[in-house]
């Protein structure tokens, strides 16, 4: 820019020294061309200064005789190994610029040498304040010093013989700005003939997006402290997660791909963890690693397409993604735009958060125009990348100066394990004639049988049993060993290859129980053995890679299958409490008829008025019992007998089931003598009720059937609060009667 507006300054610490514009605006000047408004700063930094000369001392970090400032080596238990840090700063201007005389450039020997010692031309020394010379009224002569212009960097008074001074920067001493030059020195050292002593130096630069000049000198001391990060992380930058391995089994119409990471990946097991040496925050303890977080794959157009272009809709199309289950979803980098001038917002990711699949099914081409169904024998080309996050401390794009915020959350995959990242050409086929005639008799996702032999739970699986187990349940009241549907059991199993699908009888074990943990199967891994037959001779097995605790999609590709297996953990949704409030979410809930023509049965559905229709006490309505209770009127209309079950289901997830029809035992309504719940004798709720938590709710089916061989029989017993509501006119808490219901406990409705 131009460069007879600037100043100069050091920091002190950092052993920088840098150059920043004098006024607001940087224009044009005799042929130079400005920066205009918000102009940038320019620093030089000590990265690595000489080695101070051996005195078989592994000197301290201080100001004492022969010792650095802002060097390295210095109390770290190595002797000898110290290096100068920037020992002095100072400065003079051009002579072309009616500088004073003493503090222009230097035209002889001794005027070099000078300055490198801390002292004029004129043969003074450098003082503190105004302009550094003697002849300046601001200018302390009672305190010499090392370094000119420091700002506030200097608090213990390294360049003032230990004596803090207050700060001074040619903004603060009101200089005129100039054409500046500035010199760092490092010594005194001797260099004997034939030796070498090396010193390593940075430039760096930086530009803030708006206030007064010395802002950009506040950006740039945070672009130095990266700097040197990179330089003692031996210049190596952040390695981004490896792609993965893409495969892809071609099937008529339609295409499986899968993802695997090799041995020599750096993701190998997804496990990638990369230290960022360009992470510098104020915050000791901040999180400096990028860690592997999900998956993408794209559609391209053409084998043309780079990893490059991916963020160009008209090249390359998101396929699939996937991500880790955990309270990252939305990933966004903040990335500067030359034409605003400013970090915007660049959406990277809208994760699903449901885990890592490893599989998946493509059925059409994003590219296609009308119908989007794949085509037989057309080529397709596909490209898989992993990615990894990190997010140290929020950024602030309204905040110019909170630059050491994280702007980029999200970095993708460079290169693979070997090589580059290559696409990969599919081509949809019929694939009998290529595998002796093999007829694919399944489809991708498809699932087995499973017998339960131990255990409980549905592993966040809706279960479903097969009519044999289900007909065991109603003639004998239970099954040990009840047999899941095809792909409707508590361990999730599917098919992803359907021309390589082993047979045989496979057998899951569980192990690696945390027996102190009261969740032990957190911690529980799974193997699986493959028989040739049930009872038969073992001929593999197969172990899992991660704790079940990791929602992981584990492919075993010489089965044709993959394996995912899940402890879905409870958790207290916000505003819950205690352990009464730990619960998981609804999987699914259905009404169906045998005649749908017929819908002959319906429910109450709940709502929040206060009236016997809000029956389900979801919410986080607390009555207060001085205000809101009604002294006259009927029980029912009472807003004290409405109070909602507090801490337990403050979404209201779990009164919508069927329209909000049925609901847990926990939730239901009892204070009213109009509510269906009643718990006689008692002016509160029983132990019973606080025993019924959300997190012990089982999977039911409620049958209710004109098959009298399949009914139940069980005691209604009336618990109506008003006698007189009760049918029969039985007293609270008397058996009414003895009525048939099915095998769940469910009334057939005759009488009721």
């Amino acid at each position: 820019g131009d460069p007879f507006d600037d100043y100069v300054g050091c920091d002190v610490n950092r052993g920088l020294g840098y150059y920043y514009n004098g006024d607001n605006f940087d224009g044009d000047n005799s042929g130079f061309f400005g920066y205009g408004n918000s102009p940038p700063a320019v620093g030089v930094d000590f990265f690595e200064g000489p080695y101070q000369d051996n005195d078989g001392i592994d000197n301290a970090f201080g100001i004492g005789p022969g010792e650095a400032l802002n060097g390295i080596g210095y109390g770290d238990g190595v002797i000898d190994n110290e290096r100068y840090g920037m020992r002095r700063f100072l400065y003079y201007s051009n002579t072309t610029n009616g500088a004073n005389p003493s503090q222009t450039d230097p035209i002889f020997a001794a005027d070099y040498y000078s300055y490198l010692q801390g002292f004029w031309k004129d043969g003074s020394q450098f003082y503190y304040g105004g302009s550094g010379h003697v002849s300046d009224p601001n200018a302390d002569p009672s305190v010499p010093c090392d370094f000119m212009f420091p700002g506030d960097t200097d608090p213990l008074g390294w360049g003032t013989s230990g004596i803090p001074q207050p700060p001074w920067t040619e903004q603060t001493a009101g200089n005129t700005p100039n054409d500046r030059r500035f010199v760092q020195s490092a010594g005194p050292f001797i260099l004997v003939p034939g030796a070498v002593n090396n010193i390593t130096v940075g430039v760096v630069w930086a530009r803030a997006p708006g206030g007064n000049p010395f802002e950009s000198v506040e950006v740039l001391t945070r672009a130095d402290d990266k700097a040197q990060s990179l330089f003692e992380n031996c210049f190596k930058v952040l390695d981004s997660p490896h792609a993965p391995v893409l495969a892809i089994q071609e099937l008529e119409n339609e295409l499986i791909l899968t993802l695997s990471n090799s041995l020599n990946s750096n993701n190998y097991l997804e496990e990638y963890a990369e230290f960022d040496p360009f992470i510098v925050a104020e915050d000791t303890t901040a999180d400096r690693f990028y860690r592997f977080q999900g998956y993408q794959i794209y559609q391209l157009i053409d084998p043309g397409v780079s990893t490059s272009d991916l963020d160009d809709p008209s090249k390359a199309r998101l396929t699939a993604q996937c991500d880790i289950k955990d309270d990252v979803d939305r990933i966004i980098n903040f990335e500067f735009d030359d034409a605003l001038e400013a970090s915007i917002p660049v959406e990277k990711v809208d994760g699903n958060n449901t885990g890592i699949q490893h599989s998946f099914r493509v059925t059409e081409d994003l590219f296609a125009q009308g119908d989007k169904r794949l085509v037989n024998f057309k080529r397709y080309y596909f490209i898989a990348i992993a990615y990894a996050y990190n997010n140290f401390k929020e950024y602030d794009p309204n905040d110019p100066l909170a630059l050491d915020g994280q702007q980029k959350n999200y970095i993708a995959s460079r290169k693979a394990a070997i090589g580059e990242i290559k696409f990969v050409e599919a081509i949809p086929h019929n694939p009998a004639p290529e595998a002796d005639g093999t007829i694919q008799n399944i489809a991708y996702g498809s699932g087995p049988l499973i017998r339960r032999l131990d255990g409980f739970g549905n592993g966040n699986q809706i279960l479903e049993l097969t009519e044999s187990s289900m007909d065991k349940v109603i003639s004998s009241g239970y099954d040990d060993n009840p047999i899941y549907d095809y792909g409707q059991g508590p361990i999730n199993v599917k098919v992803v290859d359907p021309l390589n699908v082993a047979d045989g009888y496979f057998e899951c074990i569980f192990s690696d129980y945390n027996t102190t943990n009261t969740n032990a199967a957190d911690t529980a891994s799974w193997t699986i053995n493959r028989y040739e037959s049930q009872g038969g001779t073992l001929i593999e097995s197969v172990s899992s890679d991660v704790m079940i605790s990791t929602n992981n999609e584990q492919i075993i590709p010489q089965w044709g299958v993959s394996v995912q297996i899940l402890q879905e953990p409870y958790y207290l949704p916000e505003g819950g409490s205690g352990v009464d409030g730990h619960m998981t979410d609804l999987l699914a809930s259905s009404l169906t008829y045998g005649d749908s023509s017929k819908r002959w049965l319906s429910g109450v559905s709940d709502n929040n008025a206060f009236y016997p229709t809000n029956w389900v006490r979801s919410g986080e309505y607390a009555p207060d019992l001085g205000v809101d209770c009604l002294p006259l009127g009927p029980d029912y209309f009472n807003p004290c007998n409405y109070g909602d079950e507090i801490g337990i289901d403050p979404d209201n997830k779990w009164s919508k089931i069927l329209g909000g029809a049925i609901a847990p035992h926990r939730l239901v309504g009892y204070q009213s003598s109009y509510m269906p719940l009643a718990y006689y004798n008692y002016a509160a709720p029983t132990a019973a009720r606080k025993n019924a938590s959300l997190s012990f709710l089982p999977s039911v089916d409620i049958v209710m059937t004109p098959d009298k061989s399949k009914w139940t029989r069980c005691p209604i017993i009336e618990l109506g609060r008003e006698s007189t509501l009760n049918v029969g006119g039985a007293e609270p808490g008397q058996m009414r009667k003895s009525n048939s219901v099915d095998k769940h406990g469910h009334d057939d409705g005759s009488g009721t």
